[in-house]
């Protein structure tokens, strides 16, 4: 996460994506259950997991549109992009305009907002429990941290797209390790 002057708990975005996904900023929140339209939260659930990537427009319209069926997939794009913006805004969310760059014909979250997203604790928090130094006690804290920091299947919403099941398998598997470490 990085970090700027602006940083302040009711301006950190929280991402959920175990056992649902929302964004939370200070008191709004949004829910996938939110809009009607899959693709729209696909979208928005694509930009976060891979966030630390900008992602090309090809992509994105495999991702959304795997099976080729739409005429212009390039205008569908950033009608998706303009729809998500508006839906999030249109939810009070802070910085909702701002959330999606796009550059250079490819799209990515905005990472100069403040946030934390939870699978990216999770992974944190494993890597940290893993380290030589802490004690038996100090593993296992670390290990419940995780277990209850996982919520559910990551993007049950979005489970049969065919991106989010490898994720959501290893996700999966390293909860019941960390439950089967600890027990």
């Amino acid at each position: 996460m990085r970090q700027t002057t602006t940083d302040t708990p009711e301006n950190l975005i929280h991402i959920t994506m175990f056992g649902e996904f929302s964004i939370r900023v200070g008191d709004k929140q949004i829910k996938d259950t939110v809009a009607r339209t899959h693709q729209l939260w696909h979208l928005i659930e694509y930009l976060i997991a891979y966030r630390n990537k900008s992602i090309s427009q090809e992509e994105l319209i495999e991702i959304l549109w795997p099976e080729g069926d739409i005429d212009n997939p390039a205008n569908a794009l950033k009608n998706l992009v303009y729809r998500v913006r508006t839906t999030l805004h249109s939810h009070g969310l802070p910085h909702a305009k701002e959330m999606i760059v796009y550059s250079r014909g490819a799209y990515r979250w905005n990472n100069s907002l403040p946030c934390t997203v939870d699978t990216e604790e999770f992974d944190k928090i494993l890597a940290q429990a893993e380290s030589e130094e802490l004690t038996s006690a100090q593993h296992v804290r670390r290990l419940m941290e995780a277990v209850e920091l996982y919520k559910g299947d990551f993007l049950p919403g979005a489970k049969f797209e065919s991106w989010v099941v490898p994720i959501a398998s290893n996700y999966r598997s390293q909860y019941f390790k960390c439950v089967y470490k600890v027990l």
